[in-house]
């Protein structure tokens, strides 16, 4: 699976890194193999940032404006 497909589609806003022993590389190292865990650690991403954007809904509305304007094309 391409590192791209982790992310859900409606987050390609969200860049990072990801520091997990819980994914399984192929033998080139260049895609990761889509298993159980991985689709755990897909579904756990897209939690995650649901969870941060209602946080920044509630906390900062100002600032989720932001990302969600400049995503909005």
């Amino acid at each position: 699976a391409d590192d791209k497909d982790l992310l859900p589609r409606w987050a390609r806003f969200v860049k990072g890194v990801i520091n997990t022993a819980e994914l399984t590389p192929t033998l080139s190292r260049g895609e990761i193999i889509t298993d159980d865990a991985y689709r755990r650690v897909q579904g756990l991403l897209g939690a995650v940032i649901i969870g941060y954007l209602r946080l920044l809904q509630e906390k900062d509305p100002e600032k989720l404006s932001k990302p969600v304007s400049q995503n909005i094309r």
